[in-house]
C-alpha cells in the first residue's frame, strides 16, 4: 500500500502521503550507484479520473487498485480490461491485501477504518473500524500468518485484525499496538509503507518524512530504525517484501530501491534501483512470479480526490530483475 503511497484528507495531506517533494530526475546522493533499467514489459490503463494508491494482485491473474476518491479497480492481467467493481465508501481506498482465500483488505484512508471484500463478487465480508472518519489515516496493509496489520499515519499505531480459519472476526477482535522507541510520530505523514520481517516477527514501517525505515516488534511495539548502511529513503512510499527481497517505492523518485533484509529485519542492503519511463509516482507495489506492477499517482496534488475529467492513469509492469 504508496504522492506517497499514499495520502491524505486534503490535497495537502495527500501530498504528504505522497512523500516530501524531491527531484524526479538526475541521481540521489541518497542511493547506491548500483542501478538498472529495464523497458516496463506492459502499461495497463486504468479508467479515466481514477487516480491510484493502493495495488494488490489476486486470484485469476487480477489486479485490484484502490483510487484517492475511493473506487476500486479490477484488472485482468491477461485482457488488459480494467473495470471499477465498487464506488468505495465516501473516503480513499489505500493500500490493500489480498489473502489466499481471494478476500481483499481494504484500508479505508481517512475513513478510519478498513473492509474486506469478496473479489469474487464484489461483497463486503467485513467492516472494521479504528477511529472516527478524518480522525486519522488508515494507509497500509499487511498480512501476517496470524493477522493482518494496518499502519495509522496519524498516530504511533498499529491495528491488528486477527486471523483463524475461514472465517473473520467482528469489531471485538481488533486491538491496537502503540509504536514506541525510535519511532516518532509526527502527526503528518508517519506511519506509512509495510511489510513484514523476512522472519514473521515483527513488521517493516515505512516513515516518508524521516526517509527511513522501522523495525517494530509486534509483541511489545518497540521500534528500532533498519540500518541501511547510511542510505536513506526519500519519498518512501509502499513496501514488498518477497523473501529477502525488498521492494520499496521511491513515489517522487520515480524509482524502486531493492534491498537484501536481514533475516530479523534490522538492516538492509541496497542492493540496486528499477527505473522506467513509465513510471509517475509509483506508490505501491504487487508482484506475480515475474513482475512488479506500480500503482502510478502521477502526483497530482491538487486533485487526487477530484481529478480533472479526462485525468489517464495506468500501472505499471516491469521485470523484477
Amino acid at each position: 500500500m504508496s504522492q506517497l503511497s499514499r495520502r491524505s484528507v486534503l490535497a495537502g495531506s495527500l501530498l504528504a502521503a505522497v512523500g516530501a517533494a524531491t527531484a524526479a530526475c538526475g541521481k540521489s546522493s541518497t542511493e547506491s550507484a548500483t542501478t538498472s533499467a529495464a523497458p516496463a514489459t506492459q502499461k495497463f490503463d486504468l479508467p479515466a479520473e481514477f487516480i491510484p494508491e493502493g495495488i494488490a494482485y489476486g486470484p485469476g491473474n487480477k489486479l485490484y487498485a484502490g483510487a484517492y476518491n475511493g473506487q476500486i479497480c479490477r484488472v485482468d492481467i491477461d485482457t488488459g480490461t480494467a473495470e471499477v467493481i465498487t464506488q468505495g465508501w465516501g473516503y480513499e481506498s489505500t493500500g490493500m491485501k489480498v489473502d489466499d482465500a481471494g478476500r481483499l483488505f481494504v484500508c479505508g484512508g481517512t475513513g478510519g477504518d478498513a473492509r474486506v471484500l469478496d473479489t469474487r463478487t464484489s461483497q463486503v465480508l467485513a467492516h472494521y473500524t479504528f477511529a472516527e472518519p478524518k480522525a486519522t489515516l488508515i494507509n497500509d496493509v499487511v498480512l501476517a500468518q496470524d493477522a493482518v496489520w494496518f499502519t495509522d499515519s496519524r498516530q504511533p499505531l498499529l491495528h491488528r485484525v486477527p486471523l483463524s480459519g475461514s472465517s473473520l472476526p467482528g469489531q471485538e477482535a481488533v486491538t491496537t499496538l502503540t509504536i514506541t522507541g525510535d519511532f516518532v510520530a509526527d502527526g503528518v505523514q508517519s506511519a506509512n509503507g509495510l511489510c513484514m520481517s523476512p522472519d514473521g516477527r515483527s513488521v517493516l514501517v515505512a516513515k516518508t518524512g524521516a526517509k527511513q525505515l522501522y523495525r517494530v516488534d509486534t509483541t511489545t511495539g518497540n521500534s528500532v530504525v533498519v540500518d541501511l548502511g547510511g542510505l536513506r529513503v526519500p519519498s518512501v512510499d509502499g513496501l514488498l517484501l518477497e523473501g529477502s527481497a525488498l521492494y520499496v517505492a521511491l513515489a517522487q523518485q520515480n524509482r524502486v530501491a531493492v534491498y537484501q533484509v536481514a533475516q530479523d529485519g534490522s538492516s538492509a542492503s541496497h542492493v540496486r534501483t528499477i527505473r522506467d519511463g513509465s513510471f509517475d509516482g509509483p506508490t505501491t507495489i504487487a508482484a506475480d512470479q515475474n513482475r512488479l506492477y506500480l500503482a502510478n499517482s502521477r502526483t497530482y496534488p491538487d486533485a487526487l480526490e477530484n481529478p480533472k475529467a479526462g485525468t489517464s492513469s495506468w500501472i505499471s509492469a516491469v521485470p523484477k530483475s
